[in-house]
């Protein structure tokens, strides 16, 4: 429904039986919002080229690598430090951000998260 973020809606699945997409898609997005922190900041500059990595926008994915360099200090600064701009956020401001061609690259966003605490 409608408490799936955003990029998830723009997470398209291999299988093709459009009944198992829905609920693997709401499944995942449960997953994510129950045992992941996405409201978290400061991620670290690792983590951002991870998602520049998987951003098929061009203009998003320079902005993104730009921001896990130390040329782009202050595009980090102002978008972390200052605006407090959380994971869940950052996804939704880049949704070109897409791990279909990379299991690796999904487990490795995946365990890069921060865990919610009990």
């Amino acid at each position: 429904g409608d408490n799936i973020p955003i990029f998830l809606k723009n997470y398209e699945l291999d299988n093709e039986q459009k009944k198992k997409e829905k609920r693997i898609e709401t499944v995942f997005g449960l997953l994510l919002e129950r045992r992941f922190d996405l409201s978290a900041t400061l991620p670290r500059k690792s983590f951002i080229k991870l998602l520049s990595n998987n951003a098929t926008n061009e203009t998003e994915k320079k902005e993104l690598e730009l921001m896990s360099t130390i040329s782009g200090k202050e595009q980090y600064k102002q978008l972390f430090e200052k605006s407090k701009t959380s994971i869940l956020e950052l996804l939704m401001k880049y949704p070109s951000i897409n791990f279909n061609n990379s299991n690796e690259s999904l487990a490795l966003f995946l365990s890069s998260l921060p865990s919610l605490k009990p």
